[in-house]
């Protein structure tokens, strides 16, 4: 509603938001095999990232932050043009057995995804919505996301947030998700009812309601 705080109160009182309605991906998988196709150590903790690769996305940060913590994994689902400068960034910090870059997956893939990782970071700066925030959160995943306007509509005080310029920033809110067994669950637990205003079924019934006037 702020993008519309200068029109008159008379229009506004007739405003209603509908949120996008999104299919939370299930996997069928099993979590040791799907990490042993990927190639990831067994115990060490498993970072997931979904989205575009171009510079607002911010991945370049994310693996900054992903190089200072020790027996951390960082997998990126998604293609674009930034491929091949993170390709040469993570040849650099030397992250080339901790970082996955897996490019455009199908749902089920993205799915098995969700069931190996342990938390859930979009560093990104700057969204529209959060398509894979909804989903992460709805398989049960902690998040940690930059803290701009559509997160906080999104996930509310159900995340860990940082400032996505700040690599310092990023560091300290994986390692909490990482290391705080205590935090880590908590987020998680929280993530049915994050993702109860996302539904599909919560999107038709916005829409019903909005046309019946109700």
């Amino acid at each position: 509603f702020e993008a519309f705080a200068r029109y008159p109160s008379a229009y506004r009182r007739r405003m209603k938001t509908v949120f996008n309605g999104v299919e939370i991906v299930k996997s069928s998988g099993n979590r040791e095999k799907v990490k042993d196709r990927l190639g990831l150590a067994e115990g060490g903790y498993v970072i997931l990232a979904v989205g575009r690769l171009h510079a607002p996305k911010n991945y370049a940060l994310l693996m900054k932050a992903v190089a200072r913590i020790p027996d951390v994994n960082l997998i990126i689902a998604g293609g674009g043009a930034e491929r091949e400068n993170l390709d040469r960034l993570i040849t650099r910090l030397q992250l080339e057995n901790r970082v996955r870059l897996l490019g455009d997956l199908p749902p089920n893939e993205l799915g098995d995804l969700y069931l190996i990782a342990d938390c859930f970071v979009h560093p990104s700066l700057w969204e529209s919505f959060g398509v894979a925030v909804v989903e992460a959160a709805g398989a049960g995943l902690p998040l940690a996301l930059s803290d701009i306007p559509a997160m906080r509509e999104i996930a509310g005080e159900d995340a860990l947030y940082f400032n996505p310029m700040d690599v310092d920033e990023i560091e300290e809110a994986v390692r909490k998700l990482i290391f705080d067994d205590s935090l880590r669950r908590g987020l998680a637990d929280k993530g049915p009812a994050l993702v109860e205003p996302f539904t599909v079924q919560a999107m038709a019934k916005g829409f019903l309601s909005t046309i019946a006037g109700t």
